[in-house]
């Protein structure tokens, strides 16, 4: 994964099989564009990738792409993979139709939520635009 960000954080917690997902333009721009990024937690916040899209870029099957090699670089590969966007709901729809995994819309997507509130409070403001 070229230019995304891999954190497995180093703990006594086993990473969960119950993942997080969120494809969405975030508060900033990127050479005058959208900053377009993937975020794929597990429940407990240990594993983390972000991986941002070119606006180009924004699809079900490069949205596939980035979870099938977050998957090949998981310790615990996903049972379910939740997400929250009904906007996006058709499109994490089709891309996870070929990943032998359960797409759950949902709520409850609490590590997601509690790093999505970090990345605006900490990284987003100090991004330019």
């Amino acid at each position: 994964m070229s230019s995304a960000t891999k954190v497995q954080a180093a703990s006594t917690i086993t990473p969960s099989p119950e993942w997080e997902l969120d494809c969405y333009s975030r508060p900033v721009l990127v050479d005058g564009k959208k900053l377009w990024e993937v975020l794929i937690t597990d429940a407990t916040g240990q594993f983390r990738i972000c991986e941002p899209l070119p606006s180009n870029r924004v699809n079900s099957r490069e949205l596939r792409r980035v979870i099938e090699d977050a998957m090949d670089e998981a310790e615990v590969k996903p049972s379910t993979i939740r997400f929250f966007r009904g906007a996006m709901f058709n499109m994490i729809n089709i891309a996870l139709s070929e990943v032998e995994v359960v797409a759950r819309p949902s709520r409850c997507t609490f590590a997601l939520a509690s790093w999505l509130e970090e990345r605006n409070r900490d990284v987003y403001p100090q991004m330019d635009g």
